[in-house]
């Protein structure tokens, strides 16, 4: 007997995959349509679909934004809700910027980023991004389309799994159903959002995205937060015995908006404060007890290792692993409170740890202790000793030429981006933040090219503000598709690009081992021809009056705009080998 061929499992995946291309083919006829189809064929649009119950939850948690590339059933049924739902989609030229952008968007909007893209290429480009997260510590949740699960199973275009993508670079990763869709997509927030922040994945199946949500999500419970009493009694100990403490901030510190607890603390018992460049703005930096950056490099003529090598007892608040360039343990006490278990174990070897609610923890401390004998005279001798040293090698046309420039020009309230080159660890030293949430910068990633995409969630999280963009020509050809981004969105953004013709930071390793170079140089497009395409004014600069006159005329534009700087990359190896 013949088996019926309208039968079995071939039979009903060849239905699938025929249904799921018809949705797809017909998706945008229905899109279109829709609307002058009588109430009674419209019954989705009143239905509480999974892709409505998405957007809703996502909405409830202060998600305006999602960023992202569409793909076809999944990511536009979510587009077409967010857009009724009052959430903006914001396409990009690559999923990676995505993730960096919605990261960074969520971090200064105090909610989570989001950001979606199609399965299989789109989940591995999305994927770098959200590495760059992850090492950032931004709060970001990624949506994948995938295949529904009749068809997953038989399908080879576009298939990987997803859940062993995500799940080295995520905090965690699972798939939307129509029993789940409330719960985890608030279990997602808020795992994105708690200490430390970082990325989430959800797979979003065809079809699921139409389907009726069967629950709603409940409400976690939360946590008192409190420190360890035991512990707190041996923290007051430890400070009350020190004569030189000194207070060293990380970007917890930042997130927790902790500015005027340190600032009460540092005042109170006379402690100089150094800040990770995570944490750089958490506090004002010209304030009297403001050292300078800490990245815990060793070398011997910073500002950092002037100060704690005299500090017989470092209170460490939120410094977190990925801020620390080299991690090198110290001999001395260390008090160090934070939201979650420290890993400062490697950097200060006798730890009394603070575990709950920083600024409970900074509370209690302000109740015991002596005034220390740090005198803010010389905590500031320390620190213009070694600026002076660094502008010493200062010129006209020089890096910290342009960045003075731009410190002197910018608002306060301004935010500054800073990508990853050569001038990047001057700008680490020598950048001066008063407000928060004014400075950004891919430390632990070292992701170059991604200040472009960072700026962009800047700049939509701030647009009553100006931003300042700096990049090199490298990094800027990794992300030039943003370029577009910034032009559509009309933004209040300005690009200064560092011209050198090549990969300055290979360079010099190259030129240390006395190599040729080689395959570190590429060709110079035309940086302001190519820019005002797009819809960019542009300007150069070849002097620090050229560079103050342009940036006065983009910052009083505030349209989007290019400013070129060249600069010889040879000139700069001397001082990164003070600096780093």
């Amino acid at each position: 007997m013949r088996p019926n061929p309208s039968t079995g499992t071939a039979s009903r995946v060849r239905r699938s995959l025929i249904s799921w291309h018809r949705a797809t083919c017909d998706c945008r006829s229905r899109l279109l349509t829709r609307r002058r189809q009588p109430a009674a064929a419209c019954w989705r649009i009143h239905m509480h679909t999974v892709s409505r119950e998405v957007v809703d939850r996502l909405k409830e948690s202060g998600v305006d934004r999602i960023f992202g590339i569409p793909g076809s059933n999944a990511s536009i049924e979510l587009i077409r809700e967010a857009s009724q739902s009052g959430v903006q989609f914001v396409p990009t030229g690559h999923e990676s910027a995505a993730a960096i952008a919605a990261g960074t968007y969520g971090a200064m909007t105090d909610s989570v980023g989001a950001c979606l893209s199609i399965m299989g290429p789109g989940a591995l480009n999305v994927n770098s991004g959200l590495l760059h997260c992850a090492y950032e510590r931004t709060p970001v949740l990624a949506l994948t389309e995938r295949y529904g699960d009749e068809v997953l199973g038989h399908v080879q275009l576009q298939k990987i799994d997803h859940g062993e993508l995500f799940r080295p670079v995520t905090k965690s990763t699972g798939t939307l159903t129509a029993s789940n869709c409330g719960d985890l997509i608030k279990e997602s927030l808020e795992t994105a959002r708690a200490e430390r922040p970082g990325p989430v994945h959800l797979d979003f199946p065809h079809d699921v995205c139409l389907s009726e949500t069967e629950q709603r999500p409940g409400v976690a419970a939360q946590n008192d937060g409190r420190p360890n009493p035991e512990m707190v009694e041996k923290a007051k100990g430890l400070l009350a015995a020190a004569k030189r403490p000194v207070l060293v901030v990380g970007s917890l510190a930042l997130r927790e908006n902790l500015g005027s607890h340190l600032s009460d603390l540092s005042e109170r018992f006379s402690l100089p404060i150094l800040v990770s460049v995570k944490g750089k703005s958490v506090i004002d930096e010209t304030s009297s007890w403001y050292a300078g950056p800490y990245l815990g490099v060793g070398k011997a003529e910073l500002i950092e290792n002037r100060i704690l090598e005299q500090a017989d007892l470092v209170i460490a608040i939120g410094i977190d692993g990925c801020e620390i360039v080299m991690p090198a343990g110290r001999e001395v006490d260390a008090i160090a409170i934070d939201k979650v278990e420290t890993d400062v174990a490697n950097i200060y070897t006798r730890i009394t740890p603070l575990i709950g609610s920083p600024g409970e923890s900074i509370a209690e401390l302000t109740t015991a202790g002596s005034v220390s004998v740090w005198r803010p005279e010389e905590v500031a001798q320390i620190t213009r000793d070694w600026l002076d040293h660094v502008r010493s090698f200062d010129t006209d046309d020089s890096v910290q030429a342009v960045i003075r420039a731009t410190r002197e020009l910018m608002d306060d309230e301004d935010v500054f981006v800073c990508d990853i080159g050569l001038y990047s660890k001057l700008v680490e030293q020598l950048w001066v933040s008063r407000r928060p949430e004014t400075f950004h910068i891919s430390l632990a990633a070292r992701n170059m090219g991604s200040a472009l995409p960072m700026a962009i969630g800047a700049s939509l999280a701030r647009p009553d503000r100006n931003t300042v963009c700096f990049i090199g020509d490298g990094g800027l050809l990794m992300h030039m598709p943003e370029l577009n981004v910034v032009a559509q969105e009309g933004l209040p953004l300005t690009i200064v690009l560092f011209v050198d013709g090549g990969w300055g930071t290979i360079r010099v390793f190259q030129r240390k081992k006395y190599y040729e170079i080689e395959g570190t140089n590429f060709h110079q497009p035309n940086w302001g021809g190519l820019s005002e395409h797009i819809g960019f004014e542009s300007k150069h600069a070849d002097t620090e009056g050229a560079y103050r006159q342009h940036l006065d005329w983009a910052l009083e534009r505030r349209r989007p705009s290019l400013i070129t700087v060249s600069y010889d990359a040879v000139e700069y190896d001397k001082i990164l080998g003070m600096v780093r």
